[in-house]
């Protein structure tokens, strides 16, 4: 519908406009001030919609979120709301919060989830949103902007054969670095999604039994169902990567396994990650990571930009499915056409990575396969 539109920061002398659209929209505007920023929503000078965040260092709260009257009905307000996560995100924010009389089950479709007031952080509590102007009986949500979605979740699940350059190849790779332990029995995926990664390891190699993690019971759910003709070698887990409570569950594997995961940490959080996996393995276990890698450079980010969106639209062509190719631009799903617009994905450069799984004490770090911004590397403890 709109061929241009932009998002931009409201000034205080907008503020009789952002009061004229919360009044239409039954929205409090007793507490508007310049604690709150506000922002439009235009396509070519015309006001689409409105929307304000209060930021308290890494917390926020989202309020005032309006779609104008000509506008309504044409699903833009979900639209309109990841904008707005995107720049909370943008602004360092890692959790955000809302009360809501009316939309809760809106908000819940973008992943926000009801909580008790009695978790809310100070910072929130105090507002005067908060404190005074909705009722006592406002539902409390919060949406944690570090985390993968269940909504983004279920996209992957149904489009992943096309999002993901050269799955089957990646797969065929990754299980040669498994072939070349002498004994493999026991082996992890981390984020194992829909559970195909797996699936295909337990084909090839027939004494494996697998553990998939995951944060996401909409994948663990998918992968289940996917492998349910592996019986007993093959168990689901919830977890959060970034988390330790899980690291000392698993020992003496043979293998550790991830695709598409590991760009969630940042730096620090990579290093400890590597670390902690050394010590799970077997000595003559493998670490082998699927995942994309953040270029060197401006130029290196259009490369893999380009790349990436030329495989997807060839596969969705190819499938007479030219839609898939559409929702893929639609929803930003190519990282290196934005690489700082989604604080979620952290991708690091491959020689960093491959430098740490040596100082995390792995032999024979090497890199097998690099293709539009994806890359398989890994390594082997010392046997």
């Amino acid at each position: 519908m709109f061929q241009n539109p932009h998002v931009s920061e409201m000034i205080p002398e907008n503020f009789s406009e952002i009061i004229q659209v919360l009044t239409a929209n039954q929205l409090p505007t007793e507490d508007i001030s310049e604690q709150i920023d506000f922002f439009s929503w235009k396509e070519d000078e015309k006001l689409i919609g409105i929307g304000g965040l209060e930021q308290y260092g890494k917390t926020g709260l989202l309020r005032s979120v309006a779609i104008l009257d000509p506008y309504k009905g044409q699903g833009l307000g979900t639209e309109w709301t990841k904008k707005l996560l995107h720049v909370a995100g943008q602004r360092g924010i890692k959790e955000l919060f809302l009360l809501t009389t009316t939309a809760e089950k809106f908000f819940q479709s973008l992943g926000f989830q009801r909580i008790d007031r009695a978790v809310v952080p100070d910072s929130i509590r105090n507002t005067t949103e908060f404190a005074s102007v909705c009722p006592a009986s406002a539902a409390v949500m919060s949406l944690n902007l570090s985390a993968w979605t269940e909504e983004e979740s279920q996209i992957f699940a149904d489009y992943s054969d096309f999002f993901v350059p050269e799955r089957n190849t990646q797969y065929q790779i990754m299980g040669d670095w498994l072939g070349s332990v002498n004994s493999l029995d026991k082996a992890i995926d981390l984020c194992c999604g829909d559970g195909k990664l797996c699936g295909y390891l337990l084909d090839r190699f027939p004494n494996l039994k697998m553990t998939g993690l995951d944060g996401s019971e909409y994948m663990l759910k998918t992968g289940r169902q996917n492998l349910h003709g592996m019986g007993s070698r093959f168990h689901t887990q919830l977890f959060q990567l970034e988390e330790n409570n899980w690291r000392t569950s698993f020992q003496n594997l043979d293998a550790v396994v991830s695709s598409l995961a590991i760009h969630h940490l940042d730096e620090s959080q990579k290093k400890a990650l590597f670390f902690d996996i050394y010590q799970m393995l077997n000595p003559g276990g493998v670490l082998v990571i699927a995942d994309i890698i953040r270029p060197a450079s401006e130029a290196g980010d259009t490369i893999a930009a380009e790349a990436w969106d030329h495989y997807v639209k060839q596969k969705a062509d190819q499938a007479e499915k030219p839609e898939i190719f559409d929702l893929f631009i639609r929803d930003n799903w190519n990282y290196f056409r934005d690489p700082d617009g989604d604080p979620v994905d952290k991708p690091s450069r491959l020689l960093d990575q491959l430098n740490w799984l040596k100082e995390a004490g792995f032999e024979e770090v090497d890199v097998s396969w690099v293709f539009a911004g994806h890359a398989i590397f890994g390594g082997r403890k010392n046997r």
